[in-house]
């Protein structure tokens, strides 16, 4: 049987809170010195994307669609609690406004998805200004029949310009 006294529970206690604190101090460093070792995505693009983007499409695509478009929600589906109810986090409705490429009607609206699981920095219309903005995409309906949109691999730096956005506008609600 052990025979612990107050002043060697403490000692145990404070130990633990020490070893605890840096570990999670050591984490977040971690996290600060290689913020450009998690990827960037975005999926709407401020300009028209050019034939060596489309090369980039997933081999079991069809019915691809490049348009200039009006983002007129985004919600995400992604899940909730650990249950992962979609391959993708997000979906949108979009406005097509110009066909580049594809068949879809101007002025139609479609749904979309876009932002494959596991993929944590994703840059997309968020704020009620991005919203307002005209965007190019490049749309596919894959192998399971949904729409989603093609990806973009972004620096780091223009993630944290949108998420710096994003945020102030959280902020503010």
């Amino acid at each position: 049987m052990l025979n612990l006294t107050a002043s060697r529970i403490f000692q145990i206690l404070a130990c633990a809170a020490w070893l605890t604190a840096l570990i999670v101090d050591n984490a977040c460093n971690a996290q600060d010195r290689a913020p450009s070792s998690v990827p960037a995505v975005k999926y709407f693009l401020d300009e028209k994307p050019d034939s060596e983007d489309i090369q980039k499409l997933p081999s079991p695509a069809r019915q691809v669609l490049i348009a200039k478009v009006k983002a007129l929600s985004t919600i995400y589906v992604g899940g909730r609690d650990g249950v992962i109810s979609s391959k993708d986090q997000f979906f949108a409705r979009l406005r097509v406004l110009e066909i580049i490429f594809g068949d879809a009607s101007e002025a139609s609206e479609i749904g979309v998805f876009f932002g494959a699981i596991g993929v944590p920095n994703i840059k997309y219309p968020h704020t009620p200004s991005m919203l307002e903005r005209e965007y190019f995409v490049v749309s596919y309906v894959g192998e399971d029949g949904r729409r989603r949109l093609l990806g973009y691999p972004i620096a780091h730096s223009e993630y944290e310009q949108w998420d710096a956005e994003r945020l102030k506008y959280e902020r503010s609600r």
